[in-house]
């Protein structure tokens, strides 16, 4: 999944960031005591590749710590919004809503630890109109009193009728109708089918096709809302991109050259300085679960035919790192 965009309410010193778009590169730019590490922060503890926890005396706001201490599940801190890309498809098939609604989801998380999962863009049916029930019901009606009936279904025929008669009389002209409105016309209707229906029968088969449409309806109108389904929570959680919180850049040079770090990293002697970097870059390496190593192995680009051991000159690496951008 890829964030779009996120939005701070409740932490430290932010009431609420409102939404902060991002696309594939994003800064944050401000005087120091700005606030940007109050907007970053919970970024983190959405979802930490490591550590990360939610720490009540430096994360609660002030003025509302008690409130929070009391009722921690009621405060939301983060939001952040994703665009689903692939996983839509998966989470369509879970929940029974249309892909095109789920590309987009909210994942939310409260400072008891909890999260919420929404989809802005999906909207599931809960009422339909008359316009869309009653003239399913009247061509059924229509179809089966033109039907060629059997001498032994002339009662039955007239009791289906009759409920169909009653059902379009229900929904006529109501603006609002619900699955809650529906089921009883759908009970009526099934307890006229008969056990054992005549082969020959032209009766029963409209009725059991109106039926079939009924109970179409009314499974629509009983999707539920796909955030609270626990198998497309469970998907959108493992699909959660892992974050993480890095301040201490000054360790860092602007370039680092692969080669010099394997060696560094292996090194024991090394000053207060360099092995500051090392120690850094140990760690950062940790989090993309990649050794140098196998970097420098994926992307070699310097190789001296005539002595294969030789390392390049400074000179060779910074045209080597013009190449590259």
């Amino acid at each position: 999944m890829e964030l779009k965009r996120f939005r701070v309410t409740n932490f430290r010193s932010v009431i609420d960031s409102g939404w902060i778009e991002l696309d594939r590169v994003a800064a944050l730019i401000g005087v120091n005591e700005s606030g940007k590490t109050n907007l970053l922060l919970p970024l983190w503890k959405l979802n930490p590749a490591r550590e990360g926890e939610i720490q009540p005396t430096s994360d609660y706001p002030k003025k509302l710590f008690g409130e929070i201490r009391d009722a921690p599940k009621q405060f939301c801190f983060i939001c952040a919004e994703f665009q689903t890309g692939e996983l839509a498809v998966k989470l369509a098939d879970i929940s029974g809503a249309e892909p095109s609604t789920l590309e987009v989801v909210q994942v939310s998380r409260y400072y008891d630890g909890s999260y919420q999962i929404a989809f802005p863009e999906c909207h599931p049916l809960r009422m339909l109109h008359s316009s869309e029930v009653q003239p399913v019901l009247e061509a059924a009606y229509g179809d089966i009193e033109s039907a060629k009936t059997l001498q032994k279904e002339e009662n039955s025929k007239a009791e289906i009728l009759e409920a169909l008669r009653d059902s379009i009389d229900a929904v006529a002209g109501v603006e609002a109708l619900t699955s809650s409105s529906l089921h009883p016309i759908l009970e009526r209707l099934r307890k006229l089918v008969p056990s054992d229906p005549a082969k020959t029968s032209m009766v029963i088969p409209r009725l059991l096709q109106v039926l079939e449409a009924v109970e179409e309806m009314i499974q629509r109108l009983s999707l539920p809302e796909p955030g609270s389904v626990k198998e497309v929570i469970t998907a959108v959680r493992a699909a959660l991109p892992k974050f993480v919180y890095y301040s201490n850049y000054g360790n860092l040079d602007s370039e680092i050259y692969l080669p010099h770090v394997v060696v560094n990293l292996k090194r024991s002697d090394l000053g207060p300085r360099e092995g500051a970097k090392a120690r850094t870059l140990r760690v950062l390496f940790k989090f993309v679960r990649l050794s140098p190593e196998e970097i420098l192995e994926l992307g070699k680009d310097f190789k001296d035919l005539n002595s294969p051991a030789r390392q390049p000159t400074e000179e060779e690496i910074s045209q080597i790192a013009d190449k590259k951008t």
